[in-house]
């Protein structure tokens, strides 16, 4: 879940947009959103039980999104995930976006963590620059935003490339 639309959306091209009428896009593209979700978001075959596999092992999850919190608990609830996310940590709830670690440290935080002992999954850069500024481990998931050279580059801890591979990390 990558860069806030509040941030692309100006970078791709509102930048002529006074307040209002950016509201108003935001507004719109949100709609848009929330309509297309149901039939759209689909979770990665696997992760499912991946998640209930890491809470029977009491293992404490967070997810760290550009989404705002409400839209990502929707989201995880529409997937059937949420009850196994501790911690949900959106846009809307930090002062400064990926690759910022601001997130990290409130997840860790809420969860009692340890930044010594914590992982950060990601698929896209930012969230492997994220995890390297809050001091974490992190691996890469190359079925995502960005391609495995890509990743590769931004120095991950890990480099998975598929669900399997994953799983056999965080339940060794």
């Amino acid at each position: 879940m990558g860069i806030p639309i509040e941030r692309c959306f100006r970078t791709l091209g509102a930048t002529d947009l006074d307040d209002d009428a950016f509201a108003a896009l935001l507004a719109t593209f949100r709609q848009h959103y929330a309509a297309a979700a149901e039939s759209h978001i689909r979770l990665y075959p696997g992760i499912a039980a991946l998640l209930a596999a890491l809470k029977a092992q009491q293992r404490q999850t967070g997810i760290v999104s550009s989404k705002k919190t409400a839209i990502l608990r929707a989201n995880c609830e529409q997937l059937g995930i949420s009850a196994h996310i501790d911690v949900f940590i959106g846009s809307d709830t930090v002062q400064h976006y990926k690759p910022h670690p601001e997130g990290i440290r409130l997840a860790l935080a809420a969860l009692d963590g340890d930044p010594a002992t914590a992982l950060y999954i990601g698929d896209a850069t930012t969230d492997i620059e994220m995890g390297h500024a809050a001091g974490v481990k992190t691996c890469a998931v190359t079925w995502g935003a960005h391609d495995k050279a890509a990743l590769a580059a931004s120095a991950p801890d890990f480099v998975v490339e598929d669900v399997a591979a994953l799983q056999r990390l965080l339940l060794a």
